[in-house]
């Protein structure tokens, strides 16, 4: 099968053309919803178009043309606009499948490749700061592709690890839900199983009463040097999103001291709770570390020096701190506990925090009845992380060399399991 090379703009609409209504609403998605390690982007909610920003359509590619969005990945398909149009910050190239030339989503495979957005990275300028790709590096790329049914077939077989991906994203939501409100019913009502637990089978306790230890993490070399030379992962505040999710790829590989690593090196049921940020709302987000990233990333993990580790005193414990930290910052019960310094950067006050927060732990039986299907929806998203990370990984295995014609698609199928 023959395959082609030309400049990408001639095999991609570069931007697509979308009429906007000024005044009226559309589909908005800022840069910060987009993850590089998934497909689609959806909108969460709407915003009145004022005439500015890259607009697009259902199905074409947002493409990050700014650092370091565009190094960390940052690329997706728009999916689920309402009335298929929409529109985002200036920060997006837009790309889309010319008819009877190329598929979309062969576009978006095709922006997701090395070759393609290295070319972005180097064409950006300036020595610092929020340097921007040029867009005029679309017209001297070249790309190859081959004839469009081949194009939907690399782009199907694609797909299907995607879709895969994005069915067990929505099922690790649903059940991050279900925890919520199973711990909320619990926090507010004092009910397990939609049962009055009476006051003599409860025990209220303070958090740090549950907890066995706390530091702050490390953040340690980017190179071996001296006595850093134990490799581990080290988590961000900027991370939990991401691989609350499944995508392990942007977490920092580092080099620490033996000593500095041991005690930090997370553990199952610890939690890593981010400490500071320039954004107040993200200031206490955390993440329950269940072993699935050391699983699939098999080398130690620890919280960065601007993260908080706590460890509680039994893993069910953990189970029940987590819930209650992602309750209170949800509600924003704690705000209480974050305060802003000179420097304009937002803190996180831990120990006030695991000193005041009074936690309801159900006792005798009732403290099994509790904490077991809490446990198994923990061990079911565990197991779905684990379940993401294979797939992408084998997605990404597939993508470079299906976009280059070294596999040939007529002896390919879509199958992924």
């Amino acid at each position: 099968m023959k395959w082609n090379r030309r400049p990408f703009v001639e095999i991609a609409q570069f931007p697509p053309k979308i009429k906007l209504e000024k005044g009226k609403e559309y589909s908005f998605i800022p840069m910060e919803d987009v993850n590089g390690g998934e497909k689609y982007a959806s909108p969460k909610y709407k915003r009145q178009y004022t005439g500015g920003g890259a607009k697009f359509g259902e199905g074409d590619t947002l493409f990050a043309r700014i650092t370091p969005c565009l190094e960390n990945g940052k690329i997706a398909q728009a999916k689920n606009l309402i009335g298929g149009k929409g529109f985002g910050s200036t920060e997006y190239f837009v790309f889309r499948g010319i008819k009877d030339v190329s598929d979309s989503d062969f576009i978006y495979y095709l922006s997701k490749t090395y070759f393609f957005w290295q070319n972005a990275v180097n064409s950006m300028v300036g020595a610092s700061g929020r340097q921007r790709a040029d867009a005029k590096f679309l017209s001297k790329v070249m790309v190859p592709y081959p004839p469009l049914g081949a194009q939907r077939k690399i782009a199907s077989i694609l797909s299907a690890y995607d879709d895969l991906i994005e069915n067990n994203l929505k099922r690790i939501k649903l059940l991050e839900e279900l925890a919520q409100i199973t711990y909320e019913e619990w926090f507010v009502t004092r009910m397990i199983n939609g049962n009055q637990i009476k006051d003599s089978d409860i025990e209220t306790l303070r958090m740090e009463e549950l907890v066995s230890d706390y530091m702050n993490g490390g953040w340690g070399k980017e190179e071996v040097e001296g006595n850093y030379t134990e490799q581990a992962y080290v988590i961000r505040g900027t991370d939990m999103p991401d691989i609350s999710f499944g995508n392990f790829s942007g977490l920092p590989l580092r080099f620490h001291t033996k000593s500095n690593l041991k005690p930090r090196r997370l553990k199952p049921g610890d939690i890593s709770i981010e400490m500071s940020n320039g954004n107040i709302g993200n200031v206490g987000r955390s993440f329950f570390f269940d072993g699935s990233l050391e699983t699939a990333l098999s080398i130690p993990i620890m919280c960065a020096s601007f993260c908080k580790m706590l460890r509680p005193k039994s893993l069910e414990l953990g189970y029940i701190i987590d819930l209650h930290l992602k309750y209170i910052h949800r509600t924003d019960t704690m705000l209480v506990y974050k305060s802003q310094g000179a420097n304009g950067i937002n803190n996180f006050r831990f120990e006030d925090m695991i000193a005041d927060e009074e936690l309801f732990i159900p006792q005798n039986e009732y403290y099994e009845l509790f904490v077991e299907p809490i446990k198994n929806i923990y061990n079911l998203i565990s197991n779905l992380r684990i379940q993401i990370s294979l797939l992408k990984e084998a997605r990404d295995l597939l993508l470079p060399r299906l976009m280059t014609g070294m596999i040939d698609v007529e002896k390919t199928t879509t199958e992924t399991t």
